[in-house]
């Protein structure tokens, strides 16, 4: 006559099978959960800080475009030391001059983008030191001769610069 098989060491060797790949589980479940979180905190970190200097870029080409229009929109009077500038242009670099302030100098992380982003603060600083403390809505004001292009010519080369290293983030 056949034996009957004993139910309970089987179920004992089941139980104990079930026991050890739940164990496995768990334990795998413990590594990997945490390493999956943990580069995905790396990942939105990246992501904040491409995208928090991409808006720095962005003000200072706010006062790129700011002295630019300033450059265009200044003429010569033929008076000795002075230029007719549109109050609009005035309005755009004190619009990007507080942009470009609101900017911290000690957050920036890298020292050429210091570097850049002080060059820009500087060159808007000297334009928006020549405005007038009082300007009618529109038309034209009579400003101290400042040369215009130089500045954008320095802007230009410290944006130039600014675009290239926040480019280059991945």
């Amino acid at each position: 006559m056949p034996t009957l098989p004993d139910w309970g060491t089987i179920q004992q060797v089941h139980a104990a099978w079930v026991q050890a790949i739940g164990s496995i589980g768990a334990i795998l479940v413990a590594v990997i959960v945490p390493t999956a979180l943990w580069a995905l905190d790396r990942h939105r970190a990246h992501l904040a800080e491409k995208r928090r200097l991409q808006a720095i870029a962005t003000i200072t080409r706010l006062a790129q475009s700011a002295l630019r229009f300033l450059r265009i929109e200044a003429a010569r009077t033929g008076l000795p030391g002075s230029n007719v500038v549109a109050v609009e242009a005035f309005h755009e670099v004190r619009i990007a001059a507080d942009a470009i302030n609101s900017i911290r100098i000690d957050e920036l992380g890298s020292p050429t983008l210091v570097t850049n982003v002080t060059t820009i603060k500087r060159c808007i600083g000297r334009a928006s030191g020549i405005i007038p403390e009082m300007l009618p809505p529109t038309g034209t004001v009579l400003a101290s001769p400042l040369n215009f292009a130089a500045l954008v010519e320095e802007v230009d080369a410290a944006q130039w610069a600014i675009d290239k290293e926040v480019g280059s983030l991945r």
